[in-house]
């Protein structure tokens, strides 16, 4: 790996990363499974969607739905969709988290289902994708605080308020409220590892590294997935103590990924020397957590 150093573009703030996180999109394709028309002779023409990468495949069943019912006849809890490859998504993971596992093409064409219901692979009830985001935020909270003691402390309003602003895709709304469950010293970082049909890996990730320094992305890769990021020579020379916790890392173009997986945060690729810590803070979904993809090559 190489070093983290040398001079780049201007780097842009915590704020500015967190809105253009927020911001980001993956274009959709919703076109009706044949097998789920009531008439087979009038097929409906495809649904095209900026859906926010932040967002919940449920928060776009209202909207699909609508516009296909004149097609299908069938209750919203048997819907489901496809991605290329015969691949049912859960509706219980971030969009955008879906899309760097799964999209292999942009737009994404998605495939809406009303009939045979993938339960095998599927939790049925996308309605109570709200309450699994809370359940998810409070993992985060626990890692991060210890305890959920300022998720409990929100009024019951204010966490209403936290999902509203992601089906309103309100970032001021969000991070008003998002800040009141922040710590001023985080106990651990949050991480998802994701794999391709696999599940997740959600190991402890302290803050700092055995030598005191603040843990790189590339140090949680190696800890959980050894056999894809061997430690090298060159990765261990790139010590993030020059790097500040919560500062961004400079000339991230010409950090190389390692060369048998690809690695994306938020639908980039990132330099695996950049401090966990900050990543979390900067780049993670609604929930608090930072999901990483790992893809074999």
């Amino acid at each position: 790996m190489t070093e983290c150093t040398g001079n780049g573009p201007a780097t842009p703030t915590e704020g500015q990363v967190r809105e253009a996180v927020w911001n980001g999109a993956v274009i959709v394709k919703f076109s009706v499974d044949r097998g789920s028309l009531t008439n087979t002779s009038s097929q409906p023409e495809p649904i095209w969607w900026h859906v926010p990468r932040i967002s919940y495949l449920p928060l776009c069943t209202q909207f699909v739905r609508e516009r296909f019912s004149p097609f299908v006849s069938a209750p919203v809890e048997d819907m489901w969709f496809e991605a290329p490859g015969n691949i049912p998504l859960k509706w219980h993971v971030p969009m955008g988290v879906l899309y760097d596992l799964y999209g292999t093409e942009h737009p994404w064409p998605l495939v809406v289902h009303y009939n045979k219901f993938p339960t095998d692979k599927l939790l049925r009830c996308p309605s109570l994708v709200q309450n699994g985001f809370m359940h998810v935020l409070k993992e985060a909270s626990c890692l991060k605080c210890g305890d959920i003691t300022r998720i409990n402390n929100l009024s019951k309003k204010e966490l209403e308020d936290l999902w509203l602003a992601i089906e309103k895709n309100d970032l001021a709304m969000y991070t008003t409220l998002n800040n009141k469950l922040q710590p001023t010293t985080w106990k651990n970082v949050p991480v998802r590892i994701c794999r391709p049909h696999m599940a997740f890996i959600q190991d402890l990730v302290p803050v700092l590294n055995p030598q005191g320094n603040p843990r790189t992305l590339e140090e949680v890769l190696r800890d959980a997935l050894p056999e894809d990021f061997p430690p090298s020579p060159a990765s261990s020379a790139a010590s993030a103590s020059t790097i500040p916790a919560m500062a961004t890392p400079s000339n991230t173009s010409t950090v190389p990924n390692n060369p048998r997986v690809t690695v994306l945060v938020q639908g980039i690729t990132p330099p695996l020397c950049t401090p966990v810590v900050w990543m979390a803070a900067t780049m993670c979904h609604p929930d608090n957590f930072l999901y990483v993809i790992v893809k074999k090559l």
